[in-house]
């Protein structure tokens, strides 16, 4: 079931990141200029923020609560977007996915870098 847990902990990630891209995108509304802006900035910042305080490998990664926290805001932020651009049923599908993925992290334990395959030597 851990395993499970963390391969739906991927895909959601990789959601999380589209979902913002997209969402981006569109809020732009006209301006061609702006949704390039948008579509690429939020998912970097997510990816920045996600890479310094929730990856596995993350040098001042959060633990416990403070980590699932973290993840859930990410998720409500990209779920709320999507919501804000129209698409209601991808933003509640996302949100309740990403609930269930907390619930599991908090019971199963959150990946840690030991779940990771090694890097291979040079």
């Amino acid at each position: 079931m851990r395993q499970a847990n963390l391969a739906l902990s991927f895909l959601l990630e990789l959601a999380l990141i589209a979902s913002l891209a997209f969402a981006g995108d569109q809020v732009a509304g006209n301006s061609d200029v702006l949704a390039v802006v948008l579509g690429v900035l939020l998912p970097v910042i997510a990816i920045v923020i996600w890479s310094r305080f929730a990856a596995p490998r993350a040098s001042r990664r959060l633990a416990g609560l403070r980590l699932l926290a973290l993840k859930f805001v990410l998720f409500a932020v990209a779920a709320v977007l999507l919501v804000v651009v129209g698409e209601l049923v991808l933003g509640v599908v996302l949100l309740v996915l990403s609930a269930i993925n907390l619930v599991g992290e908090h019971v199963f334990g959150v990946a840690t870098a030991s779940d990771l395959p090694s890097a291979p030597r040079r």
